[in-house]
């Protein structure tokens, strides 16, 4: 990690993958990567899922609010989880 970046960083100078069909497992595990930071950046949210974050941030609660517990995770990060994604909705006006 560079100094003064937060999160997992990729190579820039290759094209981003094209979006994939996604399920409820995917849209946790994209949030227990990046929940530390803030939830991720908005263009790897588009180039994984193919929407934008309002979007998935609202499809990550959704999924979050249909399951008590998402496999194996702490309630702890469930909590940060739906927080993060809260807060990001607020931010994209979603």
């Amino acid at each position: 990690m560079n100094p003064g970046t937060v999160g997992p960083l990729r190579d820039r100078s290759r094209p981003l993958p094209a979006p994939v069909a996604y399920g409820p497992a995917d849209l946790v595990g994209f949030a227990r990567r990046w929940f530390r930071y803030g939830g991720g950046p908005a263009e790897e949210i588009v180039a994984r899922f193919g929407v934008p974050p309002r979007v998935y941030f609202r499809e990550l609660l959704d999924t979050l609010d249909r399951s008590e517990e998402p496999a194996d995770a702490a309630s702890w990060t469930v909590r940060e989880m739906r927080r993060v994604a809260r807060n990001r909705l607020w931010v994209h006006g979603g």
